[in-house]
């Protein structure tokens, strides 16, 4: 759990330049938060920096009007759990890495992103206009389209009562992620952590039919329901997830089709996915890296329309689960089957 490096990888895959896809789930209410970039650098009384806003706002939490959710069917279901990363505490690798990373491991990357930090917390923030990154990693020219404009926001926040932060004020996160110390949240065992990523983009194409203008917001949030830093622990070889905490995803898309016979609007078509996860006494036995999944707790799961359970009873064991599609009474269940990530 808490791997800040793989996070966007894990939570954003997509094809090129149109196509985003994440998980799915709706929040509870949560109290009304006004989206804005991060404050500029200060900080609290007990010298750790301040948090003081968030990347999203409470509308973020929820379907948009006029939006429905991509249809997902039982096995697509359980096919995404399975290979899902943060269902697991080490999950099976590929046999072996891409040799040309895709489109979004390209362009979504850390760069020179540098680290804020002070003893007891840290933080960082980057907003960068990647559109020519997406519009050149389309190898066919034919279908490049006419316009694209995409932007990425990620921030971290981080406190710490198991470690002392400072020495990392200034560093480049792409250093502090070649260092095996820093694999999990920075190398601190005991705290809390609020992880916010923001993609959006807009794309004009020309077709044969006419003319198609699309909008995507894709975006995720680990923390709490308020967009605060949630806690995670660690005692011996056991860490454990916050029962505050919570994983959510979502992307939108928006696509307007005009003809190019008389330029009359055609179709649209606005479609979703939700995802989101809730957490509830869940630990991992990190003394050995054999031990495939969580050890104890469930996480509570939901995934446009879908909802329910994951439930853990040991680390070499296959978690059960049981879904229930919204419109039906007879739930799914079974068990996990250990998957690499794609």
């Amino acid at each position: 759990m808490n791997n800040v490096y793989k996070h966007v990888a894990s939570g954003f895959c997509a094809g090129i330049l149109i196509t985003l896809v994440v998980g799915c789930g709706v929040l509870p209410k949560s109290k009304k938060t006004v989206a804005k970039d991060p404050p500029a650098k200060g900080q609290s009384q007990d010298g750790s920096l301040a948090h003081e806003s968030s990347l999203l706002g409470a509308a973020d939490l929820t379907l948009s009007s006029g939006y429905r959710f991509n249809e997902v069917t039982q096995s697509s279901l359980i096919a995404s759990m399975n290979k899902d990363g943060r269902l697991y505490n080490n999950q099976p690798q590929p046999p072996a890495a891409p040799t040309t990373p895709d489109v979004f491991a390209r362009c979504l990357t850390f760069g020179d992103i540098t680290v804020e930090s002070t003893k007891t917390s840290l933080k960082l923030y980057k907003s960068i206009d990647v559109s020519d990154c997406f519009k050149n990693s389309e190898s066919n020219p034919v279908v490049r389209p006419v316009f694209f404009k995409a932007t990425w926001k990620y921030y971290i926040y981080l406190t710490c009562t198991s470690k002392d932060l400072s020495s990392l004020n200034g560093k480049k996160i792409s250093d502090l992620a070649a260092d095996p110390k820093n694999a999990d949240s920075f190398g601190c065992t005991n705290g809390t952590r609020l992880e916010q990523t923001l993609f959006e983009s807009d794309t004009t194409e020309v077709t044969a039919d006419g003319t198609r203008v699309a909008h995507l917001r894709a975006l995720s949030h680990t923390g709490t329901v308020d967009f605060q830093a949630c806690g995670f622990s660690s005692s011996g070889t056991t860490a454990k997830q916050g029962d505050d905490c919570i994983d959510f995803s979502k992307s939108e898309f928006d696509a307007k089709d005009t003809s190019s016979v008389n330029g009359s609007a055609v179709s649209e078509t606005k479609t979703a996915d939700i995802s989101q996860y809730t957490y509830n006494g869940v630990t991992d036995d990190h003394s050995a890296d054999t031990n495939v999944w969580h050890n104890t707790g469930k996480i509570g799961v939901s995934y446009n329309g879908w909802t329910g359970n994951v439930t853990y009873s040991g680390s070499n064991t296959a978690p059960s689960y049981s879904f229930k599609k919204t419109s039906t009474s007879v739930p799914t269940t079974g068990a996990l089957t250990a998957t690499a990530s794609e």
